[in-house]
């Protein structure tokens, strides 16, 4: 199955992904999903043809993704679990292609390397641009299965029918997907994973730089003059109980020595001891 989408589909990444999940963790028989990721076939399990379970890639640039899904077909088998989950409710168009037909069989999986998990790739440069470079068509610069690999992308993002995919053998093999990650492949992010940026949290300001008030400051000239008080984030009442810090106090200042500015502040920590209180 081939699922073709735009790069920024939340809500189709996560049916998509929690469907593969599910289905993987009742076919294998693993309760917890976090053992998934971690869980590699042995010898006997490649070997075992019945084993039912989901496997396959995804390659995404800034403009599309595109999951390659493998499974065991038939009634009740994961892949028909999988389309009845993500069946299409229209026609194929722009926002959602899907590839599938149950009668096209394989008979070996050809991406059993990647064990129970999808592949992620994220390509550095969208698909386009990097077929457009010319150093593509340089066989001493880029190997001959790596220039196929790119062109079979390409011609797979055309298509709409599995048939077509099928008959021109257009599914890369798992060793040349791999080259093309560490050469042409970039770091995941959160939404490379998700379909959707993540939201930054809130921060919470810190106590004392949030709240700001007034205070009149009294002058020997019978004049007053505002001046900025930090309360450290408390109303009056919960500093004179909490016992908090003496709020400070920026006042101006006149320039003239004779006026003498006089600020006097008192902050009561505790009822019963008034030695602790503070007389600027």
């Amino acid at each position: 199955m081939i699922i073709k989408i735009p790069y920024r589909s939340p809500d189709i990444v996560r049916c998509i992904q929690s469907t593969f999940e599910r289905i993987n963790l009742q076919g294998l028989g693993i309760e917890n999903a976090a053992y998934l990721n971690t869980k590699v076939f042995t010898e006997e399990e490649k070997k075992n043809r019945k084993l039912d379970f989901l496997g396959g890639f995804e390659i995404m640039d800034s403009d599309f993704r595109m999951f390659v899904i493998e499974g065991l077909g038939g009634k009740g088998k994961g892949m028909e679990q999988f389309y009845k989950a993500n069946e299409r409710e229209k026609e194929n168009d722009g926002k959602f292609t899907m590839l599938y037909n149950p009668e096209v069989r394989f008979k070996h999986r050809l991406y059993m390397n990647f064990n129970c998990v999808i592949k992620k790739i994220r390509l550095r440069n969208t698909l386009t641009q990097t077929i457009g470079e010319p150093a593509i068509y340089s066989r001493k610069k880029v190997a001959e299965d790596m220039y196929d690999t790119l062109q079979k992308f390409a011609f797979i993002r055309r298509c709409d029918r599995m048939s077509q995919v099928h008959g021109f053998n257009l599914f890369p093999a798992t060793d040349v997907l791999e080259i093309m990650e560490r050469k042409y492949g970039d770091s995941l992010n959160y939404e490379d994973l998700h379909g959707v940026k993540q939201r930054r949290k809130k921060k919470r300001h810190a106590l004392g730089t949030d709240s700001i008030g007034e205070v009149s400051c009294g002058r020997t000239d019978g004049r007053t003059d505002n001046a900025s008080i930090t309360q450290g984030g408390f109303s009056e009442a919960q500093t004179s109980m909490a016992g908090r810090a003496t709020p400070l106090i920026i006042a101006n200042m006149d320039d003239d020595d004779s006026d003498e500015e006089i600020v006097s502040v008192l902050r009561k920590r505790n009822p019963d001891t008034d030695h602790r209180n503070v007389t600027f």
